[in-house]
């Protein structure tokens, strides 16, 4: 028995009037894609996982031993959910919070960023910063990299914009550009951003 529970799994006892004639060992089933979104993750560059679980210890520290998590919080109460966020927060950390159950809402409302799931609680979903509007575990993934890929278009179009203009203003007062020549190149920089802002990201998996 203490194998099993070591295991994370929930023991259910069966018995008739002459005692105990069995056990059963039930344990929730992990996502399949849940170990490959964790690793993903790291890849893009989250430094530390955190699991913060309303489960018995020896459960939650089983699954996420098993996960690979960096620390495991176990038995938490909503309100404690929330507090261990500020913590981290307090530590220096930008915490971005996943979840989908009605004890989430707090820890949702005050982590930097709330991730919801779409079939999560009405609650998760109203506070969440982030509705994913698909039901893959990986969307967290998906939703990191585009976040980055979206950052890194809008510093390249900000400096080749800046960058250009300014060689096109130093161009028109030297007097090397016509007027309509740095019109038109004007023009022509705003429309070359924004046609590679349209490009959007696509993601690498």
């Amino acid at each position: 028995m203490e194998r099993l529970q070591s295991e994370g799994k929930t023991l259910l006892y069966v018995a008739n009037e002459r005692g105990p004639v069995g056990l059963i060992a039930l344990r929730d089933t992990l996502r399949a894609e849940t170990p490959a979104t964790l690793a993903r993750l790291r890849r893009l560059g989250i430094k530390r996982l955190v699991m913060i679980s309303g489960d018995r210890r020896v459960m939650a520290e089983a699954l996420g031993r098993e996960l690979g998590f960096d620390t495991i919080h176990a038995e938490v109460v909503p309100e404690d959910k929330a507090a261990l966020v500020q913590q981290l927060q307090a530590e220096g950390a930008r915490v971005a919070f996943v979840g989908d159950g009605v004890n989430d809402g707090p820890a949702l409302t005050v982590a930097d960023v709330g991730i919801a799931l779409p079939r999560g609680a009405d609650i998760a979903r109203a506070t969440a910063d982030i509705l994913l509007m698909d039901d893959r575990l990986d969307a967290v993934a998906d939703a990191r990299e585009i976040a980055a890929k979206t950052i890194a278009l809008i510093r390249t179009n900000f400096r080749a914009a800046v960058g250009l203009n300014t060689a096109i203003l130093a161009g028109a007062v030297s007097g090397r550009l016509p007027p309509l020549g740095s019109a038109l190149l004007h023009n022509g920089t705003t429309l070359g951003v924004l046609f590679n802002a349209l490009k959007g990201v696509q993601l690498g998996r």
